[in-house]
């Protein structure tokens, strides 16, 4: 990919140097002007420029280098190009949303570091020197507006001591500041627009009531981790969080709550907490639904499992035992119990 685009930039280079011939139409028998050929070469080139982060391949890293050489490239055919993107080149708030979007298209970028950057352009590499202090001591709220403003960006990851940290968990668990500076910059970093991930999951692993209502105050997503963490912890306050994420949870995420009080296999039964969602508009039917999918966890009762092969064999070869029936017309009345109760509500 780059040697294309090293080719179409030596082409274009050499084709600014020599005089073109006039164009005629076969209509009007006029010469198009060489500014036209010019101007169009200028604006393929420009295109390229601006929207690099749509043609370059491979990882972040390589992703990052290769944006930069091309805009580098384009930049010294000539003083017209260089100056057209000037501003691509030096300024971090033009150059943050390019690096966003390699960034974030890339699998995983999670392991993607602000650390061990290759020879970036002026404005991506303004862009990581801003970024890299957010993770400075003396962060306070204010500094984090002005770094934002000037192009920092939130959501990178820095490696320190070969261990990956993400900017919000670094400031909540990796840091001795006080809590009251963690919280504030917490809510300016989510004010800001940090991506929040699974940070109500950590915080309600280390119980953190106040950070956990700052988090859901700017919506950050309640997933099933969070619910089952809550439902399974020590925390002896746990009925005060389940309040908070009650009073913030979205229909859906009320639902992966109430699927999430009857365990992974459906064996679980916590009836308070059940009422309590469904009173927040918890959909019972899609419950209904998950809850019997679990038989699926259950070898028992799965169509394809060995259990059934076994049985059907045993039984094709005149296996007869009086006790394993018994049991088999116990598990048979239980369900036609559940079909009868569910039958009950259909709609008629």
């Amino acid at each position: 990919m780059n040697k294309i685009f090293l080719l179409i930039i030596c082409t274009f280079t050499f084709s600014f140097y020599i005089s073109p011939m006039d164009i005629v139409t076969a209509d009007k028998l006029q010469p198009i002007s060489a500014d036209c050929h010019y101007d169009l070469k200028k604006k393929f080139l420009l295109e390229l420029a601006n929207n690099v982060h749509r043609y370059v391949e491979g990882n972040c890293q390589k992703q990052v280098t290769s944006a930069s050489e091309i805009i580098f490239n384009i930049s010294s055919v000539n003083k017209d190009l260089c100056n057209s993107l000037q501003a691509l080149r030096t300024d971090p708030l033009i150059a943050r949303p390019l690096l966003l979007h390699i960034i974030n298209n890339f699998e995983y970028k999670e392991f993607f570091s602000l650390n061990s950057m290759p020879e970036l352009f002026p404005a991506a590499k303004k862009c990581f020197e801003l970024s890299q202090q957010l993770y400075d001591n003396d962060l306070t709220p204010e500094k984090i507006t002005s770094l934002y403003q000037k192009g920092a960006i939130l959501d990178c990851n820095i490696v320190q001591q070969d261990k990956h940290y993400q900017l919000l968990q670094y400031w909540l668990y990796h840091r001795t500041t006080l809590q009251e500076t963690k919280e504030k910059i917490l809510d300016k970093l989510l004010e800001l627009g940090i991506q929040p991930n699974d940070i109500v999951y950590i915080i309600i692993n280390h119980q953190k009531i106040n950070c956990l209502k700052i988090a859901l105050k700017h919506k950050a997503p309640i997933d099933k981790y969070c619910w089952s963490s809550l439902f399974y912890s020590n925390n002896p306050d746990k009925e005060q969080y389940l309040n908070v994420l009650l009073e913030h949870a979205t229909q859906d995420e009320l639902n992966l709550g109430l699927k999430e009080c009857m365990g992974y296999t459906g064996n679980d039964y916590n009836p308070v907490r059940m009422k309590m969602l469904i009173k927040q508009q918890g959909d019972t039917n899609i419950a209904l639904n998950y809850l019997v999918q679990t038989l699926d966890q259950i070898p028992h009762f799965y169509a394809n499992n060995n259990f059934v092969k076994n049985l059907m064999f045993l039984c094709n070869n005149k296996a007869f035992d009086a006790k394993a029936l018994g049991n088999l017309k116990k598990v048979r009345d239980l369900f036609n119990t559940c079909i009868e109760a569910v039958e009950k509500n259909q709609p008629s």
